[in-house]
């Protein structure tokens, strides 16, 4: 069977109260195919959107996104990356409002390229305690001075290919891409409950 456009659009939507009431068969196939097994269907299901998103900035973004949407009947776009540890995904996100009150979060992927093996972003090896923080939008690490790099020279400037054991990478949202988002959300500021 052809698969069609819309057979590869991962898609989950919230209720009223942000949490998740559906995910389609596509964000269950990328969640497994990608070691998430733990975000499949049946474990996030009746869960709040929260539970997911750890970071202050990346939480408050999201918020925004929802009142905007809500306050104004309007779908917002977004491009974001979901990087394996041999491709870059270069992917939009869609946020709507159904009829019935409800939030859809559309995802497709629009390009990939191939890089080499970087085990610092892959689900198996040993991790240690510390941690490395990620932009959740364009997949960039932090590395000192305030620098946000792609993960190949953060592995360099952190010295990271010396190391037996490898940081965990915790989520946030880099200065470039939170001011675009914030530029393409505008002065919506109230926030809705959490």
């Amino acid at each position: 069977m052809k698969q069609t456009e819309n057979d590869l659009k991962c898609v989950y939507r919230l209720d009223s109260e942000y949490k998740i009431i559906f995910v389609n068969e596509f964000w269950t196939l990328f969640a497994s195919d990608n070691h998430a097994d733990n975000l499949c269907d049946q474990e996030v299901l009746g869960n709040s959107i929260w539970d997911y998103i750890t970071d202050r900035e990346t939480v408050e973004l999201y918020k925004a996104i929802l009142v905007k949407v809500a306050q104004e009947n309007t779908v917002i776009r977004f491009p974001f990356r979901c990087d394996a540890p041999t491709a870059r995904r270069f992917m939009e996100m869609q946020v709507s409002r159904l009829p019935n009150g409800s939030y859809e979060f559309a995802s497709v992927i629009l390009r990939t390229e191939s890089r080499g093996f970087q085990p610092l972003l892959s689900a198996f090896g040993k991790k240690g305690d510390d941690f490395i923080r990620s932009c959740g939008w364009c997949k960039k690490i932090a590395v000192p001075p305030e620098r946000w790099v792609e993960v190949e020279e953060a592995v360099q400037v952190l010295k990271l290919f010396n190391q037996s054991v490898l940081p965990q990478i915790t989520h946030g949202i880099c200065p470039h891409c939170q001011g675009k988002l914030l530029a393409k959300l505008g002065t919506i500021k109230c926030q809705p409950n959490t």
